[in-house]
């Protein structure tokens, strides 16, 4: 890795401490952790839904550029994601940037959520969303009908870094993975 720049991270910021993110709509406590062949949750998923959040203005990544790394991780569940971002904060397009409208961390919401809002729910946040749901089956004791207590995403966490270039950080042969898109 000699010559190679790396990356520094911020430190980890409890998404509902920097954002107005908020879990809506009725939990679907009949869901059976079935997944269609779209890909999408069966029976309305959990049943719950994500409206836009925003990122609050006084935000610790306001100096952050468009290239971007971020990792989003749990400290209640076994999860790490690493991700990109050549959109910056916000993107210059839909679903660009991590934060924006649509944006990646949108999606990784409506994912871990078992939300079935026209997204591709890929294999590898499945199995999580099938714990959390049970999780919080559990926790909150939900019946149909009733709504989400405002904890649910209490344990998401997220720190973003600056990249000079995303390309130099995707997958090569000494990252192993590398940073995925």
């Amino acid at each position: 890795m000699e010559g190679r720049k790396g990356i520094e991270f911020s430190c980890f910021y409890n998404l509902k401490e920097i954002t107005s993110l908020k879990l809506k709509g009725c939990f679907n406590p009949c869901w059976k952790g079935l997944y269609c062949e779209n890909n999408r949750p069966s029976g309305g998923g959990s049943g719950l839904l994500i409206k836009n959040f925003k990122l609050d203005p006084e935000n610790p990544f306001c100096k952050y550029g468009e290239n971007l790394a971020y990792i989003l991780t749990s400290n209640h569940y076994p999860i790490l994601y690493v991700g990109a971002s050549e959109g910056g904060l916000f993107g210059r397009k839909l679903k660009t940037g991590v934060f924006g409208t649509g944006g990646r961390l949108h999606t990784h919401i409506k994912k871990i959520f078992a939300m079935n809002q026209s997204i591709n729910h890929t294999k590898g946040w499945r199995s999580h969303a099938k714990e959390r749901y049970n999780d919080l089956k559990e926790k909150y004791k939900i019946t149909e009908g009733k709504g989400l207590h405002d904890s649910a995403a209490d344990d998401l966490f997220i720190s973003i870094a600056n990249c000079d270039s995303m390309h130099e950080f995707k997958s090569t042969d000494e990252l192993g993975s590398g940073l995925k898109t």
